[in-house]
């Protein structure tokens, strides 16, 4: 409303203005500064002194410029930005989909990164723990987390039955990872023993599946170690003695329900087994498969 002569300046009109001027970002300098029609006598420093409180009385007609001025300022731009339920669920899609916990760039010390931005803070985003987010970093993680590639459906969680079962394994042989893939031509691109031993210590969450379906079956096919075990007695032969386990192999070993017993073919175990059914491993031994579905090992197989 307008008012006219003078004008008390209550507490409303002194919210009013510190409302103005919060959200506008515009100062008592700025705003007058390149006002139009601006009333004679009027200041910053008179400004200043109503919101301080320092005066009461002014002017009606410096009140009336003034809030209106400010009211017809847009809001200023804010370097923050809330992070919604739906900016939150995006960040965890990207991450699993591509399987990174947090965009490369920011574990690199020479990443052309915004100032501030860290790790650790878009960890903070991801477990709720602040609200908001400056908008360039927002912009730059969504930008390095849409750069990666899918990679989910071709990779395979980490469980605790999973590293048990290659423990056990490990255990069974005698045969570590670096000596399963010494001299190996067959094994997949990129598959090493430093890379294969980082995600068994859990410090990876997944691992391509065909590299663990690889190693796993290269160990499914060695004997169990003896006190003069070499290496060197697994054939090639034993290792080429592997096959593909169909579903309706997996209906029919279900149904036959055999236990494991003393005539057992050497390395068949139960958590094998439990790889299979679980579908964890898509290879075994054929005298394993055999023995589980009943059948003989010189028998008419398959």
């Amino acid at each position: 409303m307008k008012v006219t002569n003078l004008f008390v300046i209550t507490k409303e009109t002194i919210a009013e203005l510190r409302a103005h001027q919060k959200r506008t970002g515009v100062n008592e300098h700025k705003l007058l500064k390149h006002g139009k029609n601006k009333p004679d006598g009027l200041t910053p420093v008179i400004i200043r002194s109503w919101t301080r409180e320092t005066i009461k009385i002014a002017e009606a007609e410096h009140v009336n410029y003034v809030l209106d001025r400010w009211a017809a300022l847009p809001d200023k731009e804010s370097d923050y930005i809330a992070l919604t339920s739906a900016i939150i669920d995006e960040l965890h899609f990207h991450k699993e989909r591509t399987l990174i916990n947090i965009p490369m760039a920011l574990h690199e010390a020479d990443a052309i990164k915004p100032k501030g931005l860290s790790a650790s803070l878009v960890k903070k985003w991801l477990d709720r723990e602040v609200c908001h987010a400056k908008k360039e970093h927002l912009i730059f993680v969504l930008d390095q987390w849409q750069k990666q590639p899918s990679r989910k459906d071709d990779h395979a969680r980490l469980t605790p039955l999973l590293v048990d079962f290659i423990q056990m394994e490990q255990s069974r042989t005698g045969v570590a990872i670096e000596a399963l893939l010494e001299n190996r031509d067959d094994k997949p691109e990129d598959l090493t023993p430093a890379k294969f031993n980082k995600w068994k210590n859990q410090k990876n969450l997944y691992f391509p599946k065909n590299h663990i379906e690889y190693v796993l079956n290269l160990w499914a096919s060695i004997p169990d170690k003896a006190a003069t075990y070499q290496r060197q007695s697994v054939s090639t032969e034993t290792r080429k003695r592997i096959m593909v386990i169909t579903p309706g192999m997996l209906a029919e070993i279900a149904a036959t329900n055999i236990q494991i017993g003393n005539d057992a073919p050497q390395g068949l175990h139960k958590r094998i087994v439990s790889m299979w059914m679980a579908e964890k491993i898509k290879t075994g031994r054929i005298d394993h498969i055999e023995y589980m579905l009943g059948l003989e090992q010189n028998g008419n197989v398959f």
